[in-house]
C-alpha cells in the first residue's frame, strides 16, 4: 500500500507494537493517541518489571543453620545446596551458619556470633538442630534441656517471628546402636538403651520443642529425621547402617543425605510440582538411583490412619526404660512384653468419632506417621521388629 498520507496533514504513524493501535490517521487527533501510546508503553513496561521482580524474589531463598557436629559433619548446608541445585535448579540460595562440636540450643542461644546472624533477620528459614541426646531427656534431669528450651521460645522463635521467617526443626537420630556409643553415663544408658527405645524419647522431645517455637508465635516445620531413620531400619536395614559413621553416632554422607532430603521437602513443598526426579538427581558418590530413589522417600514419612491393621506389630515407648520390654499389638489386644513373656494390657478401640484408643485406660492414637505413633497421653511409640525386641543392631 501506498505510505504517503492520503489527505494534507496526515500523520504516516505505523500502528504500535506494543498495543498493535493504528496512527494512521489525522494528526489533530495524533496527539491524543500518542498519549495512549505512552501510557500503553509505560504500563506494559512497569507490568514486566514488577512481574520480573516477582520471579527474583520466588527464585531467592536464604538459609540460616544453627547446631553442632550433626551439621557440619558431611555438611549438612552444602548437600542441601547440592540437592536444590539438581531437583530445583533456579534458586539463588545464600546460606550461612553457626555450629559448634556438641553445641546445644541454649549454648547457641548466648554464643555471641549466632545472637548477631539470628537478630540480623537476613534468612527466610532458621534450620535449628539440637545436641543429639538432649532433646530426648526430660527437662528436669539436666538443666541444658530446659535451657535449650527456653532458648527456643524467648530467643529463637520471637526473632524468627520478626524477620518473618520460618523456623525448621531438624529431628536427630537415635543413635545406631542406643545408650553404648553415647559414654558411661548411667542415666542415658537407663532411657537410651536401644535405637528405638533413643528415637521414640527424641521424637517426643521435638514434639515438645514445636511446641515451644509455637507458643512464642513462629511458623514451624519439623523435619523428621529420625523417623526416617527408624522407617529405612525397617524396610532397608543395609541402608541404615551406611546412614551413620563409624561411630554409629554422626551421619556419614549418605545419611546427612537422607537428612538434606528431608530438608529439601520441608522448605520446598509448595513447589512439589517442579521436584525433579531424586534418581537422576545429584546424590552423594557410592549411592545407586534406586538407592537415592528409596532414601528421598524414607526422608518424608508417610502419614497414615491408625488402624488395627496398621498398629500390628511391636513397638518401644517413650516410657520404656529397660529392655527387652516391648508394646506388642495383635488383633486389637495390646500386650506388653517382658523377658519373652506377654502380659495383657486391654485392647485398641475405634469409633466414628474418635481415634483408635487404649481400653481401659483411654489414651488414644493422635497421630502415625511413618512408623513412629502419637498417643495423647504424650507417649510415643516407634516401631521395632518382632523378633528382636531388644532391638539393638
Amino acid at each position: 500500500a501506498d505510505s504517503k498520507p492520503l489527505v494534507a496533514g496526515m500523520c504516516s504513524a505505523m500502528p504500535c507494537s506494543f498495543c498493535s493501535t493504528d496512527y494512521s490517521h489525522m494528526c489533530r487527533v495524533h496527539r491524543a493517541s500518542s498519549f495512549r501510546h505512552v501510557i500503553c508503553v509505560i504500563t506494559l513496561l512497569f507490568t514486566t518489571a514488577c512481574e520480573a521482580q516477582q520471579q527474583r524474589q520466588q527464585q531467592q531463598q536464604s538459609v540460616l543453620f544453627i547446631g553442632n557436629s550433626y551439621t557440619f559433619v558431611n555438611d549438612l548446608p552444602t548437600t542441601y545446596k547440592m540437592i536444590m541445585d539438581s531437583r530445583l535448579p533456579g534458586y539463588a540460595l545464600t546460606l550461612d551458619s553457626s555450629t559448634g562440636p556438641g553445641r546445644t540450643l541454649g549454648q547457641a542461644a548466648q554464643d555471641a556470633e549466632c545472637q548477631r546472624k539470628v537478630k540480623a533477620g537476613r534468612y527466610d528459614f532458621l534450620v535449628l538442630q539440637d545436641q543429639s541426646c538432649l532433646p530426648g531427656i526430660p527437662d528436669s534431669f539436666f538443666p541444658q534441656k530446659a535451657q535449650s528450651t527456653w532458648a527456643l521460645q524467648n530467643f529463637f522463635g520471637p526473632h524468627a517471628r520478626r524477620a518473618g521467617a520460618v523456623v525448621v526443626l531438624v529431628e536427630t537420630w537415635g543413635r545406631r546402636d542406643g545408650a553404648p556409643v553415647c559414654g558411661d553415663n548411667p542415666v542415658l544408658k537407663e532411657m537410651f538403651p536401644t535405637f528405638a527405645a533413643m528415637q521414640s524419647k527424641l521424637t517426643s522431645g521435638y514434639t515438645g520443642y514445636k511446641a515451644a517455637l509455637e507458643r512464642a508465635g513462629a511458623n514451624v516445620r519439623v523435619v523428621r529425621s529420625g523417623e526416617a531413620h527408624a522407617t529405612l531400619r525397617l524396610q532397608a536395614p543395609s541402608l541404615f547402617a551406611r546412614l551413620y559413621a563409624a561411630d554409629g553416632s554422626h551421619p556419614s554422607a549418605v545419611g546427612q543425605y537422607l537428612t538434606a532430603c528431608g530438608l529439601f521437602a520441608a522448605l520446598n513443598g509448595a513447589q512439589r510440582s517442579q521436584w525433579k526426579d531424586p534418581a537422576s538427581s545429584w546424590k552423594p558418590p557410592g549411592i545407586t538411583a534406586e538407592e537415592a530413589d528409596i532414601i528421598a522417600h524414607a526422608a518424608v514419612p508417610a502419614n497414615k490412619i491408625p488402624t488395627v491393621d496398621s498398629m500390628a506389630g511391636d513397638w518401644v515407648s517413650k516410657y520404656e526404660l529397660k529392655q527387652p520390654t516391648t508394646w506388642r499389638v495383635r488383633e486389637s489386644r495390646v500386650f506388653v512384653v517382658a523377658n519373652g513373656q506377654e502380659h495383657l494390657q486391654g485392647n485398641l478401640v475405634g469409633s466414628v468419632r474418635r481415634s483408635l484408643s487404649l481400653q481401659p485406660g483411654g489414651s488414644s492414637i493422635t497421630q502415625l506417621v511413618g512408623d513412629t505413633a502419637w498417643w495423647s497421653d504424650g507417649d510415643v511409640w516407634t516401631r521395632v521388629e518382632g523378633n528382636q525386641p531388644a532391638h539393638y543392631v
